[in-house]
């Protein structure tokens, strides 16, 4: 009995001091490391570190990107797909330089989503007056706000919608040329019509010529009462107009002041433009939250576009000592208020706040 009893005391001292691997950072007596979360607006759940078999499981990896990661857990669970385990994963890209103040930044995160950061189109127009138009002055108008001076302008404008240019040029003379037009972005040079006056002739007799482009013209208006697109007079005026619409109700303008005999043969200024669509890819998200319920199913905050108002904020970050395995972590305090999402599409509300760790290169 004496040798069986020693035995069993030996047995019992090696199972005590048997280690679950792999172990998260140390825990003091006081925890270190916890999280307040209320899932579906019910009572407040604690995970803690340290306490009833709970584990926080640091690690990271690197492809593409670094996910770093940090899951509460059951010791006999480091992977963190266990009924109540809670996983805090942040996003970063892969840099030969990985600085840690950057990634785990104070303030607000942009969660991740399935899409990832979605791309917005930024449109880079340049308008230009064409060439050899004897006109030394010219200034741009874009809806009705001033957009700039010069024989070449540069626009960049966040939507693809339709625009309304103005352009107005002097020449020395002091006559003015004024010509309105609208322009598509998406299809450049078409779409819309376009008119320039045209101005020649002698003392004997003076010719007034639309010259139009683009859709055929459904209506055409002279500030003289003229409705065709050519007309002669003996008198020449200071000043003439003309507004061209095509079936669609889309109208362009064009006219001229200030204008002389002398000043003959002339022709209202026009421009042309290009369009150069740019995409800019949207912020990259940087935090995703995965949580599992007592049932094994896995919540997840990436899987659909968050909603407006889901934060996450990392309200303190600091250096904290290694994991098990040698690796760097990052001791956070952080609150939170999102959704999250099951692979059938089916939400939860979820929010929290605590004291987190990740590891990270």
């Amino acid at each position: 009995m004496k040798n069986i009893t020693a035995w069993l005391v030996i047995a019992l001292c090696w199972t005590a001091c048997k280690k679950a691997e792999p172990l998260p950072p140390p825990v003091s007596e006081d925890p270190v490391f916890m999280v307040t979360y209320s899932p579906d607006s019910v009572v407040n759940q604690t995970v803690t570190a340290g306490q009833n078999s709970v584990y926080l499981f640091t690690d990271f990896e690197e492809d593409d990107f670094i996910l770093c990661t940090g899951s509460f857990s059951k010791e006999d669970c480091p992977d963190g797909n266990c009924p109540g385990s809670l996983t805090f994963i942040f996003k970063s890209l892969k840099t030969d330089d990985f600085q840690p103040d950057n990634v785990f930044h104070l303030g607000s995160l942009v969660f991740e989503n399935v899409l990832g950061g979605s791309p917005d189109t930024t449109f880079l127009t340049t308008f230009s007056v064409l060439p050899n138009s004897g006109y030394n002055s010219f200034s741009w108008n874009i809806d009705s706000a001033s957009a700039g001076t010069g024989a070449s302008i540069q626009q960049e404008f966040q939507d693809d919608n339709p625009k309304i240019v103005r352009l107005t040029a002097q020449k020395t003379t002091g006559l003015t040329s004024t010509i309105f037009r609208t322009v598509s972005l998406t299809n450049p040079g078409a779409s819309f019509p376009s008119v320039n006056i045209e101005a020649t002739g002698d003392s004997a007799s003076y010719q007034l010529a639309a010259v139009i482009t683009g859709p055929q013209p459904a209506s055409l208006f002279w500030n003289t009462g003229d409705t065709s697109e050519m007309f002669f007079t003996d008198f020449l005026s200071s000043s003439y107009s003309i507004i061209v619409g095509d079936s669609f109700g889309n109208f362009t303008q064009a006219r001229l002041q200030q204008l002389s005999p002398n000043d003959l043969p002339v022709q209202t200024a026009g421009f042309t433009y290009s369009v150069q669509p740019i995409v800019v890819q949207g912020p990259l998200g940087e935090i995703i939250i995965e949580w599992v319920d007592a049932q094994g199913r896995i919540w997840r905050s990436d899987r659909v576009q968050q909603p407006v108002g889901a934060v996450f904020e990392v309200l303190e970050s600091d250096d904290y000592e290694q994991n098990e395995r040698g690796q760097n972590t990052r001791k956070m305090k952080v609150l939170f208020d999102c959704i999250l999402f099951d692979e059938q599409g089916n939400s939860l509300p979820f929010s929290g706040t605590g004291v987190i760790a990740v590891a990270h290169p």
